[in-house]
């Protein structure tokens, strides 16, 4: 876990940076400063719950179509198992955060009925690696908006499973490396296109500013950046490819790329067809 140092902790968020009150972006900010320790997701959820009004909070890892806590707050110290299909539905699968129906029952005797339970996917998985869970009563002024802006800025720290998912990622497209990196660019958008249909592209340039050395580390960084709504894809040139759902706002993470990165965009663009989205992007392979 936390592959970026304090500095590189950079972070996208989907949401005008208005939505975030100071508070909010001092807590975000301070998650971020976090050592990269396996009680860090217990801090930053404890410090959320000191920042937002819910009562008891969960971060739970998928296993064997179970997802297992691995830190909470509010429920005492007993572990907590919830069988996935609980939780995971295909139409909540692309989901920020969505409320549990009522109707649900967890089997979680800390959780009675007066809670209303939210759920927050940590990743992009089909069904997610890891999800947390938070329970605010129904009288308090709770509001998920918020909790879901932090949670893009800090997934590397609250996500135990993330790095995994980058590796497993990088391996992937290392395997497709004897291809010409057309094939692999086509074969990337062709697979992301099956399951986003109407989509949208953001080409980055690699920063000119930076060592050899340090060229190495930006692809990751990015996919670091991008991992909680969209992927990064390698580029000819160590230009980093990000493709991201038609309704992300595609101008804003372009724009946020561009400044965390210190770098230029190359192209930024909509497409409803892998065909479409390799015209856009022949001139620069």
């Amino acid at each position: 876990m936390g592959l970026l140092s304090k500095a590189d902790r950079a972070s996208i968020d989907t949401q005008p940076a208005a939505d975030l009150d100071q508070m909010g972006k001092a807590l975000r900010d301070r998650i971020r400063r976090l050592p990269p320790k396996k009680t860090a997701p217990y801090t930053a959820l404890s410090l959320m719950k000191a920042y937002s009004s819910f009562q008891a909070g969960i971060c739970l890892s998928l296993r064997k179509g179970v997802y297992t806590s691995y830190a909470s707050v509010g429920l005492g110290i007993e572990k907590i198992n919830i069988d996935a299909e609980k939780l995971y539905t295909p139409q909540n699968a692309s989901s920020k955060y969505f409320k549990l129906d009522q109707s649900e029952t967890l089997g979680v005797k800390y959780l009675d009925s007066d809670i209303s339970i939210w759920i927050f996917p940590l990743d992009k998985e089909h069904p997610w690696g890891a999800v947390l869970l938070l329970g605010a009563d129904g009288a308090s002024l709770f509001n998920p908006e918020p909790i879901a802006i932090i949670l893009e800025g800090i997934q590397d720290i609250i996500n135990p499973q993330i790095d995994k998912i980058i590796q497993r990622d990088s391996k992937f497209s290392a395997e497709r490396s004897s291809a010409s990196k057309t094939d692999e660019i086509e074969a990337t958008i062709k697979q992301y296109h099956k399951t986003n249909p109407a989509f949208s592209g953001i080409l980055v340039e690699l920063p000119k500013t930076i060592n050899e050395e340090d060229k190495k580390g930006v692809p990751l960084k990015i996919s670091h950046m991008v991992s909680l709504f969209g992927i990064a894809a390698p580029f000819p040139s160590n230009h980093s490819l990000i493709l991201i759902p038609r309704q992300a706002d595609r101008d804003l993470i372009a724009h946020r790329l561009k400044n965390s990165l210190k770098t230029n965009i190359l192209a930024a663009f909509d497409a409803d067809s892998p065909e479409e989205a390799l015209k856009t992007l022949q001139p620069f392979l």
